[in-house]
């Protein structure tokens, strides 16, 4: 048995399929079938250790620059994307997977034509409100669709929709106290703001804590997750703003934070404070309360629609990036903290929102189909 992933290399699809992959070796294993292949076909590895890890091959392949859901392209465009079909024909050909499940993005779609030129059974899963264009296109022949959104399963054919949620890594999923505070160095007895910024020159999250500090660092000590690209800017930047501050030991920046380091600050953090994207699921697995912060130009607004739809449930509260300032995010945080029954409604919030399933079902749904394919 063959299993074939594709998506973007990006942490927010790259992640939820190594999930995936984790709970079909233990599916495969619980149903006694024998150790399926699995192939994950994508521009980069992102992660090999990962992928080595759960015995995944790595298939670089190129993405389309033409959307089936997109605006006009040029005539370079279309000559790139029938290359990269033809590419991409040929290399699921020698792979012939029982079943492909796509992530979407750009990479997909070539995958996905692939897929349906050579009779390969397709599944999808769909991690935000928004779906790409090519899982939207793709949905038309795909065997089942997973959504990680309720809101996202009423732009999918509801005969084959279900929502699951987000797949979660089993690593990360459940946080951890004991011990996290002298393995992060914290202090005792005061509250912890877990601060994911994500990357990039600019991040507004990144800028509008380290502004923030001399405000925070009174009354909180602050893990922030910077980015490897941003860390020795926030290092310099806060060195000058908390010289002379007593508190200073109280800020905590990493360019990364590993599966232990992370499931230890889950497990400190009163508030986390965030991007819109997958690690809102992440959040709501450790059912942290949070303020998420989207980012204004993503792809079709997506992350402003993400934020809202999680804020709905009651899990986090919404900042948009236009009114982010180190005033207002202050002030949010210190509303907050001190009003603990909001904080206890966000976190029932977030354990709705999880579906700590999620993995296992698409796996169920990848072995069905690949055992149906096989005969």
């Amino acid at each position: 048995m063959k299993i074939a992933f594709t998506g973007d290399s990006t942490s927010g699809q790259f992640y939820p399929i190594i999930a995936i992959a984790e709970r079909v070796h233990e599916r495969a294993e619980a149903r006694h079938l024998v150790a399926p292949k699995l192939y994950f076909i994508a521009p980069n590895e992102y992660s090999a250790v990962h992928l080595f890890n759960n015995q995944i091959t790595f298939v670089k392949t190129t993405g389309s620059e033409k959307s089936p859901h997109g605006e006009a392209v040029s005539f370079i465009q279309y000559v790139k994307s029938f290359v990269s079909i033809i590419r991409a024909t040929t290399q699921l050909f020698f792979i012939f997977p029982d079943v492909l499940l796509s992530k979407g993005g750009t990479t997909s779609f070539p995958i996905l034509v692939a897929a349906r030129i050579l009779g390969i059974p397709v599944m999808i899963h769909e991690t935000d409100t928004i779906p790409s264009g090519s899982n939207l296109w793709a949905a038309k022949f795909a065997k089942r669709i997973g959504v990680a959104y309720k809101t996202a399963a009423a732009l999918f054919p509801a005969e084959k929709t279900a929502y699951v949620g987000q797949p979660i890594r089993k690593e990360i999923e459940y946080p951890l106290t004991e011990g996290a505070r002298e393995y992060l160095h914290l202090e005792a007895n005061v509250p912890v703001i877990l601060v994911l910024g994500g990357t990039g020159e600019g991040n507004v999250i990144n800028d509008t804590i380290v502004n923030s500090l001399p405000f925070l660092l009174d009354s909180y000590q602050i893990i922030h997750q910077t980015g490897k690209d941003q860390i020795q800017t926030m290092r310099e930047i806060s060195k000058v703003i908390l010289k002379d501050n007593p508190h200073a030991s109280r800020y905590h920046p990493f360019s990364y934070l590993d599966d232990l380091a992370v499931r230890m600050a889950a497990g400190s953090a009163s508030i986390a404070i965030s991007q819109a994207g997958s690690v809102m699921f992440e959040l709501a697995s450790w059912q942290v309360p949070a303020i998420v912060i989207p980012v204004t130009h993503s792809k079709d607004d997506h992350q402003k629609k993400n934020a809202f739809a999680y804020a709905r449930i009651g899990g986090a509260e919404v900042i948009e990036e236009a009114n982010l300032t180190p005033h207002l995010l202050v002030n949010e945080i210190n509303r907050l903290m001190q009003n603990p029954q909001i904080r206890n409604e966000m976190k029932e919030g977030a354990r709705e929102f999880h579906k700590t399933d999620a993995a296992s079902k698409i796996a169920d749904g990848l072995l069905d189909i690949a055992l149906t394919h096989e005969q």
